[in-house]
């Protein structure tokens, strides 16, 4: 029978794997609408600021659910984690990396964090420029 930290922690793993997944297709969806519709636009090789905005705003969340969610603590090395202290799970459960898979995983965190917060700034921004412009020239036209 397992312990209740067992089960506990089996359930975040289990949960996060579910959730990540969910996140990267969503992610990986929005991904192929936004490339497809450039792509059928064969006369216009531009892509629109906000298209673009939530392009990369969906690769860096494709990017951090799989690394965070998907990938989450098994690409930091055992020894790190303390696997043994806490929750005394078997050893299948504690892959374990090594400390370049760490780092890497460090890295895509942090840089799809930021690119997290300055799209969703740009994003808002972009927005609210547009709707002003919208509602400029509503005001205009109905004078």
């Amino acid at each position: 029978m397992a312990s209740s930290q067992e089960s506990t922690f089996l359930e975040q793993v289990v949960t996060a794997k579910i959730s990540g997944l969910l996140s990267t297709i969503g992610s990986a969806s929005i991904i192929r609408d936004v490339v497809s519709r450039w792509w059928r636009k064969k006369n216009d090789q531009t892509l629109a600021s906000i298209p673009r905005i939530i392009l990369s705003m969906s690769i860096s969340d494709l990017l951090n659910s799989f690394f965070v969610h998907i990938l989450g603590p098994w690409m930091v090395p055992k020894e790190k984690m303390g696997f043994d202290e806490y929750y005394n799970l078997p050893e299948s459960l504690a892959k374990g990396g090594t400390d370049g898979t760490c780092a890497v995983q460090a890295f895509v965190v942090n840089a799809t964090q930021i690119t997290s917060v300055l799209t969703n700034a740009t994003l808002a921004f972009a927005c609210t420029s547009h709707c002003s412009r919208v509602i400029l020239i509503h005001i205009s036209l109905s004078s």
